[in-house]
């Protein structure tokens, strides 16, 4: 397990300051001035205005099992599942065991991005994760899945909509028009419930 006690930079803090006020009962909310870009005028106030929810959700869900070795256990699995699923992306793309081989490798050493994927409570594990099963998903000819998996993209992070731009286009350049709007409605499905309300409260 990760030796580090607590979030190890600015971001992660702020997952987790969030996922602990979640678990207390106070919902999303901050506790804390984060910091004062968008003039903060008072506490509580709503959380999430800025970064999507998903890695709060995770950490609570954590801090719920066993604390926060259990926040880290639970980024650290998901960071550990994308090996395979580098491996299997680039089978189904090029269908050679060397390129799969490599990928999952890359996956594994990826240079200076190793000591984040398991980082808690950040995005670049869950993150990355989810992008390559939407692409996955997407190569297989599966629009559903892969249009769930761009809406929890756009959970993840505030840029993580751009993946669903990319699939569309790549759906309509083949003239899918079945594909782009299941991709599209899948990831409408995900992002429904979030956006009206995060949007009532000022988000960006």
């Amino acid at each position: 397990m990760h030796p580090c006690t607590r979030p190890s930079y600015f971001d992660a803090a702020y997952y987790e300051n969030a996922a602990e006020s979640l678990v207390a009962g106070h919902g999303l909310t901050d506790q804390v001035i984060w910091n004062y870009l968008d003039d903060p005028d008072g506490l509580p106030r709503p959380s999430h205005l800025y970064w999507p929810p998903l890695n709060t959700w995770l950490a609570a869900l954590g801090l719920l099992v066993n604390g926060w070795r259990g926040v880290q256990a639970i980024f650290i699995a998901l960071s550990a599942l994308l090996v395979p699923l580098a491996a299997s992306l680039a089978w189904s793309l090029w269908r050679r065991r060397d390129y799969a081989l490599v990928a999952g490798l890359l996956a594994l050493f990826s240079g200076h991005y190793t000591g984040y994927w398991g980082s808690a409570p950040d995005s670049f594990g869950p993150f990355a994760l989810i992008i390559a099963g939407a692409i996955l998903a997407a190569v297989r000819g599966w629009w559903l899945p892969a249009g769930l998996c761009t809406g929890l993209a756009a959970l993840t992070r505030a840029d993580g909509l751009l993946i669903a731009l990319v699939l569309g286009a790549a759906a309509l350049w083949q003239r899918n028009w079945r594909g782009t709007i299941t991709l599209s409605a899948g990831c409408l499905l995900v992002l429904a419930p979030w956006w009206p309300a995060r949007l009532s409260q000022g988000a960006d």
